[in-house]
């Protein structure tokens, strides 16, 4: 990336995680906006370089307003980071389905209503990156996490469809698992999970308890978290911002007819390798 500056929206902003990587990022130098879902976190102090950013992932007009209002100050959104997250633990027939639509309203809709809010935006630049973050699925076996497990499935299969979707775009989606079970993040949903554990029988609950507490014991700090989505940030296929108006057109990677026709016969002369392959 260079010594750009790069235009980032870090959609939460006020986990711990969150407000480490909006200073980190913005230290580097780049321009960051950090997202709060409620005006209680408005006042959160920043370093210089990030600007508070109402934003409801769950609210299609307030995810609109945080777009409108950080291109009218920048023109461009170069990096996503898609960082609200939730949990929902519990036997399967246990979780009240109204809980069950409400977590995949979050953890699901929400991420994807925000990454494809940005994608056009962001394939008018010829660049762009939306880093999905989530929860590792595998972090618990043996049940209670089937909600988890399904939303995570479910974020990791969009993101392979989405790129596939945006090839040759300069556009790409991302998925960045981090762990689940720093105690901050985790204790206020295992402390409302007794009731959803009933449905199975002791043993098994006894050994969800354990495994919980050692995922907590070992779990990475929130500035460990942090760090690796700021790494992920500057991962293998950098983001170039668009630098004038000129290369934010969309389509400006063909610039002939000749050679549109070129890409369309070697297209066409794969096709006919996997015809004599496979036939």
């Amino acid at each position: 990336m260079g010594e750009s500056k790069l235009v980032i929206l870090v959609a939460d902003g006020v986990s711990a995680p969150g407000r480490l990587l909006c200073n980190r990022l913005a230290s580097a130098g780049h321009i960051l906006f950090a997202g709060y879902p409620s005006p209680q976190s408005e006042n959160i102090e920043y370093e210089a370089g990030v600007t508070p950013l109402a934003l409801d992932i769950s609210s299609d007009n307030s995810v609109a307003a945080a777009i409108t209002q950080i291109t009218k100050a920048t023109q461009r959104i170069d990096i996503v980071i898609n960082n609200v997250r939730t949990a929902l633990f519990g036997a399967l027939e246990a979780v009240h389905i109204c809980d069950a639509e409400n977590f995949i309203n979050e953890m699901l809709i929400g991420t994807v209503r925000l990454q494809n809010a940005v994608l056009p935006l962001m394939r008018a630049q010829g660049c762009g990156r939306v880093i999905n973050v989530s929860t590792q699925q595998d972090a618990i076996e043996g049940g209670f996490t089937g909600w988890q497990s399904v939303a995570v499935a479910a974020l990791e299969k969009l993101a392979e469809i989405a790129n596939a979707e945006l090839a040759g775009t300069g556009v790409s989606v991302r998925n960045q698992q981090i762990c689940l079970f720093h105690s901050q993040f985790a204790r206020p949903y295992l402390s409302e999970i007794d009731h959803r554990l009933v449905a199975s029988n002791d043993a098994a609950v006894c050994a969800f308890n354990r495994t919980i507490q050692s995922k907590m014991i070992d779990a990475p700090s929130p500035s460990d978290e942090a760090e690796r989505l700021f790494n992920m940030v500057f991962a293998d296929d950098p983001v170039k911002p668009a630098l004038d108006q000129e290369k934010s057109k969309p389509f400006n990677r063909c610039s002939s007819s000749t050679d549109i026709l070129r890409r369309i016969r070697q297209f066409q002369g794969e096709a006919q390798c996997w015809r004599v392959t496979l036939f």
